[in-house]
């Protein structure tokens, strides 16, 4: 499904008349880019968001699916990772004290295994604020890829190996670097 394919079923789910009818409720004062979003606000766009989860997991194919959501994972890994561009020992010692409880490293084959502690709720901020889909995990995918091609200026491709939202005790991911680009 190309881009807008997308957009005409989110239109069609009924996101552009939410948005129109949302644009309609604003006063003055409320405006965006005047400070701190209202509550409202906040709890508009949390459901918003619930609902292109819902959209992109009931009317795109799996693959589309994987894509789009590893697409947001990797540029949250982007952000996660700064600071720690080319020092993965750094970054996965700042983060065994938060979430990770081990991080295997086969230097040699270019693997890495990542067993985050045993928890009951998923670790991804967007489940602590609203209801996800099961598969947000493809999401956390394109996390770990985008906080391991930072951390080893290379792509990396990633895996679910266990997950909370699938029912797991915890989330473990296995990140394959691949060979670096010719053009990097």
């Amino acid at each position: 499904m190309n881009r807008r394919e997308l957009l005409k079923s989110t239109c069609a789910a009924g996101a552009c008349a939410c948005l129109a009818a949302w644009t309609g409720t604003l006063s003055a004062g409320d405006a965006p880019g005047n400070g701190k979003p209202k509550d409202w606000q906040v709890d508009f766009m949390r459901a918003r968001l619930e609902n292109v989860l819902e959209i992109i997991t009931t009317t795109l194919d799996e693959a589309t699916q994987a894509k789009v959501l590893a697409r947001l994972g990797r540029e949250c890994g982007r952000q996660v990772v700064k600071g720690y561009e080319g020092n993965p020992e750094a970054y996965w010692a700042q983060i065994k004290g938060l979430w990770l409880e081990r991080v295997d490293y086969d230097k040699e084959r270019g693997v890495i295994r990542l067993t985050e502690k045993a928890r009951t709720q998923c670790n991804c901020p967007l489940a602590a604020l609203m209801k996800v889909p099961r598969n947000l995990c493809l999401c956390s995918v394109g996390t770990q890829e985008g906080i391991c091609e930072a951390l080893f200026n290379r792509p990396a491709k990633a895996r679910v190996d266990e997950s909370v939202l699938r029912g797991g005790r915890r989330c473990c991911f296995t990140v394959t670097l691949q060979p670096p680009n010719k053009d990097a």
